[in-house]
Protein backbone atom coordinates (compact mmCIF):
# COMPACT_ATOMS: atom_id res chain seq x y z
CA UNK A 1 0.00 0.00 0.00
CA UNK A 2 1.11 3.67 -0.55
CA UNK A 3 -0.18 7.05 -0.49
CA UNK A 4 -0.03 8.88 -4.09
CA UNK A 5 -0.52 11.90 -5.42
CA UNK A 6 -1.89 13.22 -9.18
CA UNK A 7 0.57 14.41 -11.18
CA UNK A 8 -1.00 16.01 -14.39
CA UNK A 9 0.98 17.82 -16.87
CA UNK A 10 -2.19 19.10 -19.36
CA UNK A 11 -6.04 18.66 -18.20
CA UNK A 12 -6.48 16.56 -21.22
CA UNK A 13 -4.17 14.12 -20.97
CA UNK A 14 -4.19 11.04 -18.32
CA UNK A 15 -2.75 11.77 -14.84
CA UNK A 16 0.26 10.23 -13.85
CA UNK A 17 1.18 9.72 -9.96
CA UNK A 18 3.77 9.68 -7.96
CA UNK A 19 4.56 8.05 -4.14
CA UNK A 20 4.19 11.24 -1.53
CA UNK A 21 5.24 10.33 2.19
CA UNK A 22 2.04 10.71 3.97
CA UNK A 23 -1.60 10.67 3.83
CA UNK A 24 -2.18 14.18 4.13
CA UNK A 25 -0.22 14.92 0.64
CA UNK A 26 -2.13 12.44 -1.06
CA UNK A 27 -4.52 12.55 -3.75
CA UNK A 28 -5.76 8.68 -2.96
CA UNK A 29 -4.28 5.10 -2.16
CA UNK A 30 -2.98 2.47 -4.30
CA UNK A 31 -2.22 -1.64 -3.52
CA UNK A 32 -0.58 -3.95 -5.89
CA UNK A 33 -1.66 -7.24 -5.55
CA UNK A 34 0.53 -10.47 -6.92
CA UNK A 35 -0.84 -12.21 -9.96
CA UNK A 36 -3.00 -15.07 -9.99
CA UNK A 37 -0.65 -17.74 -10.40
CA UNK A 38 -3.36 -20.40 -11.85
CA UNK A 39 -2.98 -17.93 -15.12
CA UNK A 40 -0.79 -17.99 -17.77
CA UNK A 41 -0.51 -14.39 -17.56
CA UNK A 42 2.05 -11.96 -15.33
CA UNK A 43 -0.76 -9.19 -14.47
CA UNK A 44 -0.68 -7.82 -11.24
CA UNK A 45 -3.51 -6.33 -9.67
CA UNK A 46 -4.14 -2.48 -9.48
CA UNK A 47 -6.39 -1.22 -6.90
CA UNK A 48 -6.53 2.78 -6.23
CA UNK A 49 -9.42 4.27 -3.50
CA UNK A 50 -9.86 7.72 -2.98
CA UNK A 51 -9.29 8.92 0.52
CA UNK A 52 -12.86 7.77 2.15
CA UNK A 53 -12.24 4.04 1.26
CA UNK A 54 -14.23 3.98 -1.96
CA UNK A 55 -12.96 2.75 -5.17
CA UNK A 56 -11.25 4.74 -7.63
CA UNK A 57 -9.24 2.43 -10.16
CA UNK A 58 -9.30 -1.78 -10.63
CA UNK A 59 -6.58 -2.26 -13.31
CA UNK A 60 -3.21 -4.54 -13.84
CA UNK A 61 0.20 -4.08 -14.21
CA UNK A 62 2.99 -5.82 -16.22
CA UNK A 63 5.06 -5.09 -12.88
CA UNK A 64 4.69 -5.52 -9.41
CA UNK A 65 5.76 -1.91 -8.32
CA UNK A 66 3.33 1.06 -7.19
CA UNK A 67 3.98 3.46 -10.01
CA UNK A 68 2.29 0.91 -12.11
CA UNK A 69 2.86 0.65 -15.70
CA UNK A 70 -1.10 -0.19 -16.42
CA UNK A 71 -1.78 -3.13 -19.11
CA UNK A 72 -4.95 -4.30 -20.36
CA UNK A 73 -8.68 -3.04 -19.27
CA UNK A 74 -9.29 -0.43 -16.66
CA UNK A 75 -12.07 0.89 -14.88
CA UNK A 76 -12.37 4.23 -12.89
CA UNK A 77 -14.86 5.40 -10.68
CA UNK A 78 -16.01 9.03 -9.50
CA UNK A 79 -15.68 9.79 -6.17
CA UNK A 80 -19.40 9.56 -6.05
CA UNK A 81 -18.84 5.77 -7.24
CA UNK A 82 -20.25 6.38 -10.41
CA UNK A 83 -18.18 4.86 -13.24
CA UNK A 84 -16.29 7.39 -14.87
CA UNK A 85 -14.16 5.44 -17.66
CA UNK A 86 -13.74 2.48 -19.36
CA UNK A 87 -10.07 2.00 -20.77
CA UNK A 88 -7.55 -0.55 -22.12
CA UNK A 89 -3.46 0.53 -21.44
CA UNK A 90 -0.68 -0.88 -23.68
CA UNK A 91 2.53 -0.25 -21.37
CA UNK A 92 1.21 2.47 -19.73
CA UNK A 93 -0.36 3.94 -22.28
CA UNK A 94 -3.72 4.14 -23.41
CA UNK A 95 -4.73 1.98 -26.37
CA UNK A 96 -8.34 0.80 -28.15
CA UNK A 97 -11.36 1.53 -27.14
CA UNK A 98 -12.39 4.09 -25.07
CA UNK A 99 -15.56 5.03 -22.99
CA UNK A 100 -16.84 7.66 -20.72
CA UNK A 101 -18.92 9.23 -18.72
CA UNK A 102 -20.46 12.17 -16.69
CA UNK A 103 -20.08 12.33 -12.73
CA UNK A 104 -24.71 12.16 -13.50
CA UNK A 105 -24.02 8.30 -14.82
CA UNK A 106 -25.05 9.60 -18.53
CA UNK A 107 -22.42 8.88 -20.97
CA UNK A 108 -20.17 11.10 -21.90
CA UNK A 109 -17.75 10.41 -25.44
CA UNK A 110 -16.51 6.93 -26.84
CA UNK A 111 -13.62 6.04 -29.21
CA UNK A 112 -10.31 4.56 -29.74
CA UNK A 113 -6.94 5.20 -28.92
CA UNK A 114 -4.56 4.74 -31.83
CA UNK A 115 -0.43 5.70 -31.45
CA UNK A 116 -1.41 8.10 -28.56
CA UNK A 117 -4.30 9.78 -30.60
CA UNK A 118 -8.02 10.06 -29.54
CA UNK A 119 -10.60 8.97 -32.69
CA UNK A 120 -13.81 10.16 -31.32
CA UNK A 121 -16.72 8.35 -32.35
CA UNK A 122 -19.40 9.68 -30.37
CA UNK A 123 -20.53 12.72 -27.86
CA UNK A 124 -23.22 13.89 -25.75
CA UNK A 125 -23.69 16.52 -23.08
CA UNK A 126 -24.86 15.78 -19.47
CA UNK A 127 -28.41 15.34 -20.30
CA UNK A 128 -27.91 12.51 -23.12
CA UNK A 129 -28.23 15.19 -25.85
CA UNK A 130 -25.66 13.71 -28.62
CA UNK A 131 -23.00 15.82 -29.91
CA UNK A 132 -21.33 14.35 -32.47
CA UNK A 133 -21.68 10.70 -34.21
CA UNK A 134 -20.07 8.70 -36.21
CA UNK A 135 -16.94 11.35 -35.63
CA UNK A 136 -18.49 13.94 -36.77
CA UNK A 137 -20.19 17.03 -34.89
CA UNK A 138 -18.92 18.52 -32.22
CA UNK A 139 -16.68 17.79 -29.18
CA UNK A 140 -16.46 18.81 -25.61
CA UNK A 141 -13.74 18.48 -23.74
CA UNK A 142 -13.43 18.62 -19.79
CA UNK A 143 -10.64 18.72 -17.05
CA UNK A 144 -9.93 15.31 -15.11
CA UNK A 145 -12.81 15.69 -12.82
CA UNK A 146 -15.20 17.42 -14.68
CA UNK A 147 -14.67 20.76 -13.09
CA UNK A 148 -14.16 23.13 -16.11
CA UNK A 149 -14.88 23.17 -19.78
CA UNK A 150 -11.29 23.40 -21.45
CA UNK A 151 -11.81 23.48 -24.79
CA UNK A 152 -14.58 22.77 -27.53
CA UNK A 153 -14.72 22.48 -31.64
CA UNK A 154 -16.00 20.51 -35.01
CA UNK A 155 -14.22 17.13 -35.39
CA UNK A 156 -14.26 15.43 -38.41
CA UNK A 157 -13.36 11.64 -39.13
CA UNK A 158 -13.49 11.48 -35.34
CA UNK A 159 -10.41 14.47 -35.36
CA UNK A 160 -10.26 17.97 -34.43
CA UNK A 161 -11.03 20.19 -37.60
CA UNK A 162 -11.53 23.74 -37.35
CA UNK A 163 -10.86 26.50 -35.14
CA UNK A 164 -11.00 25.62 -30.89
CA UNK A 165 -11.29 28.07 -28.55
CA UNK A 166 -10.90 26.90 -24.57
CA UNK A 167 -9.18 27.61 -21.44
CA UNK A 168 -6.39 25.46 -19.81
CA UNK A 169 -7.25 27.43 -16.19
CA UNK A 170 -8.07 30.32 -14.66
CA UNK A 171 -4.73 32.03 -16.03
CA UNK A 172 -4.90 30.82 -20.10
CA UNK A 173 -7.15 30.74 -22.87
CA UNK A 174 -6.24 29.08 -26.24
CA UNK A 175 -7.48 29.16 -30.02
CA UNK A 176 -6.24 26.92 -32.46
CA UNK A 177 -6.74 25.71 -36.16
CA UNK A 178 -7.18 22.43 -36.62
CA UNK A 179 -6.98 20.00 -39.69
CA UNK A 180 -7.31 16.19 -39.41
CA UNK A 181 -6.06 16.66 -35.95
CA UNK A 182 -3.15 18.70 -36.47
CA UNK A 183 -2.71 21.99 -34.72
CA UNK A 184 -2.36 24.24 -38.42
CA UNK A 185 -1.44 27.16 -35.92
CA UNK A 186 -2.25 27.95 -32.26
CA UNK A 187 -2.28 30.99 -29.92
CA UNK A 188 -1.86 30.91 -26.17
CA UNK A 189 -3.02 34.01 -23.83
CA UNK A 190 -1.70 34.48 -20.56
CA UNK A 191 -3.67 36.47 -18.02
CA UNK A 192 -0.35 38.31 -18.02
CA UNK A 193 -0.78 39.48 -21.49
CA UNK A 194 1.54 37.01 -22.85
CA UNK A 195 0.94 34.99 -26.10
CA UNK A 196 2.29 31.40 -26.53
CA UNK A 197 2.22 30.24 -30.47
CA UNK A 198 1.70 26.53 -30.69
CA UNK A 199 1.98 24.13 -33.46
CA UNK A 200 1.19 20.88 -31.46
CA UNK A 201 -0.72 20.78 -27.91
CA UNK A 202 2.11 18.69 -26.24
CA UNK A 203 5.18 18.05 -26.76
CA UNK A 204 7.20 15.00 -24.58
CA UNK A 205 10.59 16.35 -22.60
CA UNK A 206 13.59 14.74 -24.55
CA UNK A 207 17.06 14.73 -24.23
CA UNK A 208 19.29 17.09 -26.21
CA UNK A 209 19.95 16.18 -29.98
CA UNK A 210 16.90 13.25 -29.18
CA UNK A 211 17.31 9.95 -28.84
CA UNK A 212 20.34 8.98 -30.89
CA UNK A 213 22.09 11.45 -28.37
CA UNK A 214 20.03 9.96 -25.55
CA UNK A 215 21.81 6.42 -26.34
CA UNK A 216 25.20 7.78 -27.01
CA UNK A 217 25.41 9.63 -23.81
CA UNK A 218 24.44 5.99 -21.75
CA UNK A 219 26.60 3.94 -23.58
CA UNK A 220 29.53 6.31 -22.91
CA UNK A 221 28.48 6.84 -18.91
CA UNK A 222 27.17 3.60 -18.31
CA UNK A 223 29.77 0.97 -16.61
CA UNK A 224 28.45 -2.66 -16.29
CA UNK A 225 28.13 -3.86 -13.05
CA UNK A 226 31.30 -6.33 -11.94
CA UNK A 227 28.97 -8.55 -10.31
CA UNK A 228 26.07 -8.45 -12.73
CA UNK A 229 28.21 -9.72 -15.40
CA UNK A 230 30.12 -12.23 -13.34
CA UNK A 231 26.50 -13.58 -12.70
CA UNK A 232 25.29 -12.97 -16.81
CA UNK A 233 22.30 -10.52 -15.49
CA UNK A 234 21.02 -8.92 -18.31
CA UNK A 235 17.43 -6.66 -18.79
CA UNK A 236 16.27 -3.56 -18.38
CA UNK A 237 15.98 -1.19 -15.79
CA UNK A 238 13.64 1.20 -15.80
CA UNK A 239 14.25 4.60 -14.13
CA UNK A 240 11.79 7.66 -13.64
CA UNK A 241 11.83 11.60 -12.77
CA UNK A 242 10.67 14.77 -13.23
CA UNK A 243 11.35 16.90 -15.65
CA UNK A 244 10.86 20.31 -14.48
CA UNK A 245 10.31 23.38 -16.44
CA UNK A 246 14.04 24.46 -17.00
CA UNK A 247 15.00 21.10 -18.07
CA UNK A 248 16.60 19.50 -14.60
CA UNK A 249 15.55 16.03 -13.91
CA UNK A 250 14.20 16.20 -10.13
CA UNK A 251 13.28 12.75 -7.75
CA UNK A 252 14.72 10.41 -9.81
CA UNK A 253 14.45 6.68 -8.93
CA UNK A 254 14.03 3.34 -10.57
CA UNK A 255 10.70 1.56 -10.77
CA UNK A 256 11.49 -1.53 -12.64
CA UNK A 257 14.59 -3.92 -12.91
CA UNK A 258 17.51 -5.93 -11.18
CA UNK A 259 18.87 -3.75 -8.25
CA UNK A 260 22.01 -3.86 -9.57
CA UNK A 261 20.93 -2.43 -13.22
CA UNK A 262 18.72 -0.12 -11.71
CA UNK A 263 21.57 1.01 -9.24
CA UNK A 264 24.09 1.76 -12.53
CA UNK A 265 21.58 3.34 -14.55
CA UNK A 266 20.25 5.53 -11.54
CA UNK A 267 23.82 6.74 -11.01
CA UNK A 268 23.64 7.66 -14.85
CA UNK A 269 20.53 9.44 -15.25
CA UNK A 270 21.55 11.43 -12.12
CA UNK A 271 24.51 13.13 -14.27
CA UNK A 272 22.45 13.94 -17.08
CA UNK A 273 22.72 17.61 -18.47
CA UNK A 274 19.49 19.36 -18.56
CA UNK A 275 16.43 17.83 -21.15
CA UNK A 276 14.65 20.10 -23.49
CA UNK A 277 11.19 20.46 -21.55
CA UNK A 278 7.69 19.52 -22.07
CA UNK A 279 5.57 21.98 -23.18
CA UNK A 280 1.53 22.23 -23.32
CA UNK A 281 0.36 24.38 -25.51
CA UNK A 282 3.27 26.14 -26.28
CA UNK A 283 3.99 26.88 -22.59
CA UNK A 284 6.64 24.85 -20.94
CA UNK A 285 5.51 22.46 -18.12
CA UNK A 286 6.64 20.01 -15.33
CA UNK A 287 5.97 16.32 -16.21
CA UNK A 288 7.11 13.11 -15.03
CA UNK A 289 8.81 10.96 -17.50
CA UNK A 290 9.91 6.78 -17.99
CA UNK A 291 13.01 5.91 -19.38
CA UNK A 292 14.11 2.37 -20.06
CA UNK A 293 18.17 1.49 -19.67
CA UNK A 294 19.16 -1.68 -21.19
CA UNK A 295 22.08 -3.82 -20.19
CA UNK A 296 23.29 -6.74 -22.13
CA UNK A 297 26.56 -8.23 -22.30
CA UNK A 298 28.39 -8.79 -25.91
CA UNK A 299 29.20 -12.40 -26.91
CA UNK A 300 32.12 -13.46 -29.27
Amino acid sequence: MAYMKNFVAAPWLPSAAKITSSKDSADFIRMVSSPDISTDKLAFPVNDYYLNGNPKLQGYSNNGFVEAQLQGACIEYFPNGKRKCISNYDKGRLSGDITKYFPNGQFYLSGVYKKDTLIINKCSDSTGRVLAEDGNGTLVLYSDGFKNMIGSGPIKGGLKDGIWKGALNDTLSYDATYKNGNVIAGTSYAKSGNKYLFNKEYTAPDFAGGLNKLGSYLAKNIRYPSEALYKNIQGIAYITFLVDRKGFLNDIHPVQGNEMLAEEALRVVRLSPPWQPATSYGITVEVIHTVPISFSIARE
